[in-house]
């Protein structure tokens, strides 16, 4: 990957998800490749083969924190906070430093096991959460629709060593491909190690997005005689595998100790 310096002029930016005000990305794309990812539609550098670092990321954000109150940052929404980059290049560590020097907290979303290297920031950052992303409880579609990212049970481990820690944890499965995703033995796996379990559907918003187009064609190499139900629920949020979906479970979270948030 070719890393490209990105100029931005706000370092943190409104965020649209319930609980949260603000978000950071301390990188622009990701080196993940997750075939899925919305944001390959309107990525301002070329997804395939550029990472963005945000130039002077962290004087930024030092700046931006003093014209707001203490409270939880999220980061993780437009690019994983722990891309293979960030071993080198610490943006998010940077970042970390700053909102814990200044009282406030972090909800982080990644895919990766590299999260446990900040574990003595998170930590002393009461309030803060970290979330474990998977989709797949098999290797095989792993490989195919993911294939820059660590194994599931790679990841798993990560959600209870860091609950370990004493840290809130989260498990997003996400997406949930109809006939693809088998989300019984994803939950089974992670809801152990998770305070909550979040549940999202695969959602497409146009036949013409890049994201589509390039999940259209891998469905149409690997899973050709399920394309036509699964092209039907990814723009059909009534489709009647989301309604079967939801039934389910809602049967499977009134047993489970983790909470289980049901968006399908």
């Amino acid at each position: 990957m070719k890393i490209v310096e990105v100029t931005r002029q706000e370092a943190i930016e409104p965020c649209s998800l319930d609980f949260f005000n603000h978000q950071i990305d301390p990188y622009v794309g990701c080196a993940h490749h997750c075939i899925y990812c919305y944001t390959r539609n309107d990525c301002p550098v070329r997804w395939d083969s550029e990472v963005g670092v945000i130039t002077g990321l962290a004087g930024k954000v030092a700046g931006e924190l003093e014209t707001i109150e203490p409270e939880t940052i999220y980061l993780g929404m437009n690019t994983d906070p722990y891309q293979p980059v960030e071993e080198e290049l610490c943006q998010t560590r940077m970042v970390l430093e700053e909102l814990a020097g200044r009282g406030f907290a972090a909800s982080i979303l990644t895919k990766s096991d590299l999260v446990l290297r900040d574990t003595d920031l998170i930590k002393s950052m009461p309030g803060s959460s970290v979330g474990l992303s998977v989709a797949f409880a098999h290797d095989g579609p792993r490989r195919i629709f993911e294939r820059a990212t660590i194994p599931t049970p790679r990841r798993i481990e990560v959600l209870g060593a860091l609950r370990a820690e004493g840290i809130e944890t989260y498990a997003l499965i996400d997406p949930v491909i109809p006939y693809v995703t088998e989300v019984g033995p994803l939950i089974d796996s992670v809801a152990p190690h998770s305070d909550t379990v979040w549940i999202y559907p695969l959602h497409m918003d146009t036949r013409g997005d890049p994201n589509w187009l390039a999940t259209r064609k891998v469905l149409e190499r690997r899973f050709p005689e399920a394309l036509p139900d699964i092209e039907r629920a990814a723009f059909d949020g009534d489709d009647a595998y989301w309604k079967r979906l939801r039934q389910e479970l809602q049967a499977i979270g009134s047993g489970l100790a983790a909470k289980l948030e049901i968006h399908v």
